[in-house]
């Protein structure tokens, strides 16, 4: 079968030498053409050379760059280690300045308050001797104006010496009442204020 194939195949060159010929040009110059624009041609290189060229420099650079991820992971593993380092000291600093400042403001602050008490109890303490002069004043002149007045009724009326002296004593007792009474509701008025903001 493969002899008679040869043999056919022979019989036509044989009959038509020129056009076989013209083939077998055809197919050379095919075949030059098709490796010039595939691989190229003295210092023109062809589609086929290019795109393996590139191939060979994409994995060139793929296995450059797998060379240097490990380092590149390491180094980026480092900056973030150090930023978190950066980022907890920064952050303590802050807690610690704002511990001072804190403690700074409450010292400010019991400063300020203990001043305010101090003036406050300077004010209630002159109110409270002021009020007491004024009560030891008022006292004074109710104990004279009872005497006086104790005086003239005596003077008036003609009372036996016991009836004059029982008189007395129950005119000074009881204007001695009425001031413990006033003193009394003052010095709870002045607790009062004293206790209510200023």
């Amino acid at each position: 079968m493969v002899g008679e194939l040869f043999s056919e195949i022979f019989h036509e060159i044989s009959l038509h030498p020129q056009t076989f010929a013209i083939e077998v040009v055809q197919f050379v110059l095919l075949v030059l053409i098709v490796k010039v624009v595939a691989f190229g041609f003295g210092k023109r290189r062809g589609f086929v050379r290019n795109m393996l060229s590139e191939r060979q420099e994409r994995m060139a650079q793929g296995l450059e760059r797998a060379d240097t991820a490990p380092v590149a992971l390491e180094t980026a593993r480092q900056e973030v280690e150090e930023k978190v380092t950066a980022a907890r000291s920064e952050a303590a600093q802050v807690l610690v300045d704002a511990r001072g400042e804190e403690h700074a403001l409450r010292e400010t602050a019991d400063v300020e308050v203990e001043a305010e008490i101090a003036q406050m109890r300077k004010h209630a303490e002159e109110t409270l001797a002021t009020e007491f002069e004024e009560m030891h004043a008022e006292i004074r002149e109710r104990l004279v104006e009872l005497v006086a007045g104790a005086t003239r009724s005596i003077l008036n009326e003609s009372y036996a010496l016991s009836e004059q002296r029982a008189l007395i004593q129950k005119a000074i007792l009881s204007g001695i009442e009425r001031i413990r009474a006033e003193e009394n509701r003052r010095q709870q008025e002045a607790v009062v204020g004293e206790r209510e903001p200023t």
